[in-house]
């Protein structure tokens, strides 16, 4: 199935006709279906955009010892440094820490 013009009213049905107490098991199936085959086509279009969105800094769809998102640690840091309700000590942390993935502060 290609994506159309209408493809969101057709998305909006299927999501109703699942969460729909009173659809019957066929159309429950079929919405459910046609739902995962959606799923599947969106992810096989998927290209993993991430590369692109950065400046070479960050490790993207990496993740950290701990499971984190590289990404989000990284911007978690650089919030730190320019919120005025950050301590010194939080700052100074964030600057290690953007030091040592290689981020310009």
């Amino acid at each position: 199935m290609s994506f159309t013009e209408n493809s969101h009213n057709v998305t909006g049905g299927v999501k109703a006709a699942i969460h729909n107490p009173n659809t019957s098991e066929a159309s429950f199936v079929q919405a459910s279906t046609h739902a995962r085959s959606r799923a599947n086509e969106r992810l096989d279009d998927f290209d993993g955009g991430m590369e692109d969105s950065t400046d070479g800094n960050a490790n993207p769809g990496g993740r950290t010892e701990d499971g984190k998102e590289v990404n989000h640690v990284i911007g978690g840091h650089k919030a730190a440094l320019h919120n005025p309700n950050s301590s010194e000590e939080a700052r100074n942390k964030a600057r290690n820490v953007l030091e040592e993935h290689d981020v310009e502060m």
